[in-house]
C-alpha cells in the first residue's frame, strides 16, 4: 500500500465486560487504520465525489466524524481495491 497522504488514525477498539462479582475485564481489539476522505481519495487518485458515493454505496466502510465529515477504513479500502491493482 502507498504511503497516505495526510493523517492516518489509529484506533484500537476495548470492551469492558463485567464479571458480575464487582470486578471487569478489559480487552484490547486489533488497532485499526482510519484515512480522511481526502486523504483516502488522493490515495487512490479519485476526486472526493467518488470517495463519497464509494462510502454511500457501503463499497468501503467509514464512520462518521461530524456533519459533514467521515473517516475511510484503511483495510476496507485495500480489499476494494486489490481486483483494481490501485495500490499495488
Amino acid at each position: 500500500m502507498k504511503e497516505a497522504p495526510g493523517q492516518l488514525y489509529m484506533f484500537t477498539p476495548t470492551i469492558v465486560q463485567s464479571m458480575g462479582d464487582g470486578s471487569y475485564r478489559v480487552t484490547h481489539g486489533k488497532p485499526q487504520e482510519w484515512l480522511s476522505t481526502r486523504g483516502a481519495a488522493s490515495l487512490c487518485g479519485v476526486s472526493m465525489d467518488t470517495m463519497g458515493r464509494w462510502v454511500r454505496d457501503s463499497l468501503v466502510t467509514a464512520r462518521r466524524m461530524g456533519p459533514h465529515r467521515y473517516q475511510v477504513e484503511a483495510s476496507s479500502l485495500a480489499k476494494f481495491l486489490r481486483p483494481f491493482n490501485y495500490l499495488e
